[in-house]
């Protein structure tokens, strides 16, 4: 695998995978991005200290949260 870890948003639309932490604001997601591109839904605090997330359905290709049936778990 060759990869990159960068934090600069400025790259988001030549980025093959892009991890959001829910703590921050979707205002900076491209409104349109590559189809190879993928997102990551990430939250690692448990539903009882967040919010409701229905309204993000269909955003997201993977997710990396606590449960064990994410697509990545820092749990396991």
């Amino acid at each position: 695998f060759n990869y990159e870890l960068t934090t600069n948003r400025r790259r988001l639309l030549e980025s093959d995978l892009v991890i959001v932490h829910m703590r921050n604001s979707l205002e900076n997601l491209p409104k349109i991005r590559p189809k190879k591109s993928r997102l990551v839904f990430f939250v690692a605090e448990s539903p009882v200290h967040t919010s409701n997330f229905n309204y993000l359905n269909g955003i997201f290709n993977l997710t990396a949260t606590f449960k064990f049936d994410s697509s990545f778990t820092s749990y396991a």
